[in-house]
């Protein structure tokens, strides 16, 4: 059995598979192990991860990128 862990931060999330053998962090597209928390959306696509970081600096107004987790209301920048 394999369970899939997710540690979402507020700047970066990072996911893990527990296997019997040990735990795999997944890599992303850009083999890294850490993801940017960043969401950004275009007028037909939404930028995710890295790609929504680059774009939220063009488009602030349409990015979330820090999310409160600890009862708050979300919380958009």
């Amino acid at each position: 059995m394999s369970v899939v862990g997710f540690d979402l931060g507020n700047e970066s999330c990072i996911v893990a598979v527990a296997r019997q053998r040990g735990i795999d962090v997944v890599l992303n597209d850009e083999s890294k192990r850490e993801t940017p928390a960043v969401i950004s959306f275009g007028e037909k696509q939404r930028f995710i991860g890295t790609a929504g970081a680059a774009s939220s600096t063009m488009n602030p107004k349409n990015s979330t990128f820090t999310v409160h987790h600890d009862g708050e209301d979300l919380q958009r920048m």
